[in-house]
């Protein structure tokens, strides 16, 4: 999938039929996939208490958004209604 930016990134999200709920584009939310530009670096992560794990670094916000639109759709959870 060829994702450029995190504006795409939601448009695609929302197609799929992800609930908004399970990801942010805007950094650090509870109990979500986050997607935050720390300086020159772009870390996706998931967020839950405060707390980050299932952390990654990327140099480019394309590879970034990719990556976090991969794992939302191979997550079932993304799509569950909460």
């Amino acid at each position: 999938m060829d994702i450029v930016n995190r504006l795409e990134l939601v448009e695609k999200l929302k197609a799929a039929g992800v609930r908004s709920t399970a990801y942010s584009v805007d950094g650090n939310k509870d109990m979500a996939l986050c997607i935050e530009k720390k300086g020159d670096q772009w870390d996706v992560f998931y967020s839950e208490r405060g707390g980050e794990s299932f952390s990654k670094t990327f140099y480019s916000e394309k590879a970034a958004c990719e990556f976090m639109f991969d794992s939302l759709m191979n997550d079932k959870t993304s799509f569950i209604k909460i």
